[in-house]
């Protein structure tokens, strides 16, 4: 596909799309909610699309499973030396591609943008990888590390996805405070209370009852705390945790030999369901069909997560620091993500207390209102208009 700048258009956008592929993360559901909101955005003249050196027309078609990129990135493991050539390349195909859109605002929606002179705005959704360097594989450290500075020193304007990670931002890189914003990811419409039926149909394929289980949404990763969790499940009374096994939905992640050695010995038990990555059209009714939702990460720069659960009408249980509480709004369970014992407390709660389930779930369906797609977009595209005039 070759596309020609039209110099006619005031708010011009190329959006890089490179987070779009399976498993969809939670910064692949951010990138995709731009790319379908710029498109009939009255605000974006032209909106085009970006990844891997192509120009692409449809954005979703990137998660199609059956592509090659897709299918080489499920068989075949892409090492350290291997990632910065194929980084090095990109970025020389990025200069060519985008000569002819110096004049256009560049929106990296996942921390990095190429090295070319356009008004640059990227996204910035943690610091991970300074705060937890050991939750991440080496090599993903040391090119984030070395390429995030180049990018926020170049960029015209750096959206953070909470007032936390701004913060961070400003203090770990000396950031003008004018050059930073706070913009909150939305929550799809999807994630709504759902009527028993519906959510018994989907819940029958996975052997789950509704309300009768604890839900944990997340990649099988060192930073989601999970082996904690998985601890404080087993110090329920067994009564409770036969009643509520525990279902971790994500992807088989990194990092992660002794987690998927207790995940094996908790399903042998009986009290824990792994179903790996689940297809999104099923995911809400999992959320809407749990009896709570537990999410004791150690860092989140937002925690899309939460929200969704909020949405659906299920109990939250989430940790006590960085951008979690924020995110929560005083509608979840906080706890300290470091004890198995105060996570265990957490969930008797999260299970055994009626009245403060009632409560939690108004309160958190009224806070997830409060996060929509159409605003986090709004605030983009003024960011966009500003980063042109900068």
């Amino acid at each position: 596909m070759r596309l020609v700048p039209d110099a006619r258009e005031s708010v011009r956008v190329v959006l890089g799309v490179e987070a779009l592929h399976p498993p969809l993360t939670g910064i692949g559901r951010y990138a995709l909610a731009l790319a379908r909101g710029l498109r009939r955005h009255p605000g974006v003249g032209t909106a085009c699309y970006y990844a891997h050196g192509r120009w692409i027309s449809e954005p979703a078609a990137l998660l199609n499973p059956r592509r090659p990129l897709n299918i080489l990135r499920r068989h075949v493991p892409l090492r350290p030396i291997a990632r910065r050539i194929f980084h090095g390349v990109n970025s020389v195909i990025a200069k060519a591609r985008l000569q002819g859109f110096r004049d256009w605002v560049f929106h990296a929606p996942s921390f990095l943008a190429p090295d070319f002179t356009a008004h640059v705005v990227c996204t910035v959704h943690d610091l991970s990888h300074l705060r937890t360097p050991e939750c991440h594989p080496r090599d993903r450290v040391e090119h984030l590390s070395r390429e995030l500075p180049r990018t926020l020193e170049r960029a015209a304007h750096v959206i953070a996805v909470s007032s936390y990670v701004r913060d961070e931002l400003i203090a770990e890189f000396g950031l003008a405070p004018d050059r930073v914003s706070a913009v909150h990811h939305g929550v799809d419409r999807g994630f709504h209370p759902r009527e028993a039926a519906s959510v018994d149909a989907v819940l029958d394929r996975f052997g789950l009852q509704r309300g009768r289980y604890v839900l944990a949404v997340a990649t099988l990763e060192p930073r989601k705390n999970l082996e904690r969790l998985l601890d404080a499940h087993a110090r329920l009374p067994a009564p409770l945790r036969r009643a509520y096994p525990l279902v971790l939905v994500g992807g088989r992640g990194w990092q992660n030999e002794a987690l998927m050695r207790k995940i094996e010995h908790a399903r042998s038990e009986g009290e824990v369901r792994w179903p790996g990555y689940v297809a999104e059209p099923d995911l809400p009714f999992l959320y809407a069909g749990a009896a709570g939702f537990a999410y004791p990460s150690l860092y989140e720069g937002f925690g899309l997560p939460v929200l969704e659960a909020m949405a659906s009408g299920v109990p939250v249980l989430t940790s006590d620091r960085t951008a979690l509480p924020e995110i929560a709004g005083g509608a979840a369970l906080l706890v300290d993500p470091e004890s198995v014992a105060d996570i265990a407390r957490g969930l008797e709660r999260l299970l055994g207390d009626s009245a403060w389930r009632e409560r939690a779930a108004m309160l958190g369906i009224e806070r997830a209102r409060a996060f929509t797609w159409e605003a986090c977009i709004d605030s983009t595209v003024e960011i966009y208009r500003k980063a042109a005039r900068a």
